[in-house]
């Protein structure tokens, strides 16, 4: 094929490929794609045989050992035999014994008892001066929480507050996360933030 192009190698079989179709076909139609085969009756009862020894096994594994593609294992057995295939799958189960898990939701009371007994006595401990910082969470704009904090943080604490308030720092409602501060992450949605007072 000395100086042919590659375009023109191309079109050349393209040309073939169109006239031999036409005269194998008598059309340029393009045909349908031949119907799947049906599997031989040894390979079904060799499917049937193999799910019935072993019903936990996966198509995957019958078909590598039975030498037949996995999808003509999973449609043998699920269209012509009628087996419902499908992955086993261990799951835990609950007993009579197990405790039931609590269902609570953090509100403003809990958010102000884990403040008031957990929270704020190992801050006040470890450091002496120190600034709350709070996000917008609903529990965080509690009123019985903010009483709580202008009594026990009096302009020691960032967060959406009131115009009663003493806050350090108001922080608007629908302004940008309070959560640009570097420190100490407790829980999901509180970040504290520790440095001295100048």
């Amino acid at each position: 094929m000395g100086n042919v192009s590659k375009p023109e190698i191309l079109r050349k079989l393209n040309i073939e490929s169109v006239d031999y179709t036409l005269q194998d076909t008598g059309c340029l139609c393009k045909n349908k794609s031949p119907e799947r085969k049906e599997a031989k009756p040894e390979v079904v009862e060799r499917i049937r045989d193999s799910i019935l020894r072993s019903p936990s096994k996966s198509t995957r594994r019958a078909g590598a050992e039975l030498n037949v593609p996995h999808t003509t294992v999973w449609r043998v057995s699920r269209k012509r035999l009628q087996f419902k295939t499908y992955r086993y799958q261990m799951v835990l189960v609950l007993k009579p014994t197990d405790k039931p898990l609590p269902e609570k939701s953090i509100n403003g009371n809990i958010y102000q008892d884990m403040l008031s007994e957990w929270l704020l006595p190992q801050l006040e401990e470890s450091v002496p001066d120190f600034f709350l910082q709070q996000d917008g969470a609903p529990p965080h704009w509690n009123k019985s929480v903010r009483e709580f904090l202008n009594e026990r943080l009096p302009h020691s604490w960032i967060g959406r507050a009131g115009p009663r308030d003493m806050t350090c720092l108001h922080w608007p409602p629908r302004s940008t996360p309070c959560d640009f501060f570097s420190g100490v992450s407790l829980k999901t949605r509180y970040l504290c933030i520790h440095f001295l007072r100048t």
